[in-house]
């Protein structure tokens, strides 16, 4: 959840979670037990191959929210830590350890016990695999030691013990029974595999109708859920999948940190018995990630902070907002944070559209089109050409890209759309994530991202992250969110860090959005929205009616 990977977080993955969440807040508690046999029935763009726990798309992301597995700990709609398989914890004074009490009634779906030793086998299994169960404590891990088998104490390297509790909402523990022998998790497809401790459990996956069946758990340690089971269809357009939903084919949409595009909210608004499930972004759904490794082997240093200027002044943020959003957004400001996060400031200036501005930067760095073809040349007659790369598995990031080249190039900037990836997923995962080696990238920071380090993850080259900039300042400040063991000291960290954001640009909001996720109204009532990530999430499973 909060890691960016995993957030991070493929297109086809975050559909599947939306249709988790649709069926986990389908139906109320008394409902399901007075009816009987309530389905939830989830539409998802994300593609059920392979049944594997821990590939992002679809299963590992479903999990974040706590489906067939659950974490130590879990959000309430408004993003609050709550207890979840951990009743509850301490953080060392000096903030380098958590020391969590586990319930004591917490039971695998195969009856075997939830254990401490469970749980240090899970963080000790994602650090030897390099999985990305927890993003953030695999890159700051120590040791974990299971004290007594209800008490275990998670050690890192660093005083990141506040900040650490909150990322854990997205690592779900794991049986140690189960995986202690599997050498390559990645590639393990046994149906036992799916087995967790969380409220659902895995049934059957048909891969010719393209649908998977959980049925609730009805020894969950917090509860049965309020329905009986939760149907997932995989659906291969956007288009064909909302069609299912304006037909009462499916109740709901999900995919994690991927909600519906702003521009069929038209469509949707006219259909009965449908709410769009519209709420405030609390991350930042589009944004301009700058390769520093890249340009700095294109410009000098100094060149580069004018020239992020520049891109800044080029951008015409409401027509992104216009036309990726369909007006359900906001020009967003300089310091990048948005409003409904905890420590923005207010009193930082909106980014604003300037070609007149971004053109007269670029000339007095000396990047003048030379032969007058209209693309502007570098000091040393070479063009100013990029390449911009988008998750190729985010609808709105591509349409952005494309955006994005037209809007520069009224510049004197040959920006184009990254084609060495478009057509390969795996290839855009490793230059995003990997290899690191893009111009730009437009990409986004989820609500966890910003509540965890104000979006550093994305911008920083650092422990923890996977920007590109390593100024030290920037650096100082991520750690400095990081390590802050108050809310007051964070709030403090996050405003530094906006002020550096609006001064330095080593990253662009394009939109500040209201994020829609859709649901229908005529089966279910009560769905819990959760900011940030609407209707599906652990709390609506038991307020459906």
């Amino acid at each position: 959840m909060i890691d960016r990977k995993n957030l991070i977080v493929g297109w086809e993955a975050v559909s599947v979670l939306i249709l988790i969440l649709v069926l986990l807040s389908a139906v109320p508690l008394s409902s399901a037990q007075e009816t009987g046999n309530l389905t939830i029935k989830a539409g998802t763009i994300s593609s059920f191959d392979p049944m594997n726990l821990f590939k992002y798309r679809p299963w590992n992301a479903l999990n974040y929210i706590g489906f067939t597995h659950v974490g130590l700990v879990r959000y309430d709609e408004h993003l609050n830590v709550l207890p979840c398989l951990a009743k509850d914890w301490k953080i060392s004074d000096d903030g380098k350890s958590i020391t969590f009490n586990l319930v004591e009634d917490a039971k695998w779906h195969d009856g075997k016990p939830v254990t401490a030793d469970d749980v240090k086998f899970t963080f000790d299994y994602n650090k030897k695999h390099d999985l990305s169960i927890a993003y953030l404590y695999k890159n700051y891990y120590d040791h974990v030691e299971a004290k007594d088998d209800h008490t275990v104490a998670l050690y890192a390297t660093e005083p990141i013990g506040a900040t650490l509790l909150r990322s854990l909402v997205g690592a779900y523990i794991i049986p140690r029974h189960i995986w202690e022998n599997v050498a390559d998790p990645e590639k393990y497809d046994g149906k036992d595999g799916m087995v967790g401790c969380g409220p659902f459990v895995f049934q059957r996956y048909d891969p010719v109708a393209a649908e998977a069946k959980f049925v609730a758990n009805p020894d969950f340690f917090l509860g049965e859920p309020s329905i009986d089971a939760v149907n997932y269809k995989y659906y291969r357009t956007m288009d064909s999948m909302l069609l299912a939903l304006k037909k009462g084919e499916i109740d709901t949409t999900f995919d994690y940190y991927m909600p519906v595009p702003g521009v069929y909210a038209a469509t949707l608004a006219d259909a009965s018995d449908i709410n769009l499930g519209a709420v405030p972004d609390v991350g930042v759904l589009l944004n301009l990630e700058f390769g520093y490794k890249r340009f700095l082997e294109m410009m000098n240093e100094s060149q580069f902070k004018r020239f992020r200027e520049a891109v800044s002044y080029a951008i015409d943020y409401q027509e992104i907002v216009d036309m990726i959003s369909a007006g359900y957004g906001e020009i967003p400001g300089r310091g990048y944070v948005p409003p409904t996060a905890q420590g923005y400031n207010p009193d930082i200036p909106k980014l604003e559209h300037n070609i007149t501005r971004a053109n007269q930067i670029l000339d007095e760095i000396g990047f003048i089109d030379t032969n007058n073809d209209g693309v502007r040349n570098l000091l040393d007659g070479s063009e100013l050409s990029f390449s911009v790369t988008p998750p190729i598995w985010k609808q709105d990031n591509v349409r952005a890209t494309e955006v994005i080249c037209n809007q520069l190039s009224d510049a004197g900037m040959n920006a184009y759309v990254d084609k060495e990836v478009m057509s390969n997923e795996d290839r855009c995962d490793q230059r995003i994530f990997k290899d690191r080696d893009y111009y730009i990238c437009i990409y986004y920071s989820t609500p966890s991202s910003v509540q965890y380090d104000g979006g550093g993850v994305n911008c920083a080259n650092m422990t923890g992250s996977d920007g590109t900039c390593s100024d030290p300042e920037l650096i100082k400040l991520v750690e400095d969110v990081r390590y802050s063991k108050t809310l007051e000291a964070r709030s403090k960290a996050v405003k530094a860090l906006q002020e550096y954001y609006s001064d330095e640009l080593p990253m662009i909001a394009l939109d500040w959005a209201r994020v829609l996720f859709p649901y229908r109204t005529d089966r279910f009532e009560n769905w819990t929205i959760q900011d940030g990530y609407g209707n599906m999430n652990m709390n609506t499973w038991f307020s459906l009616e």
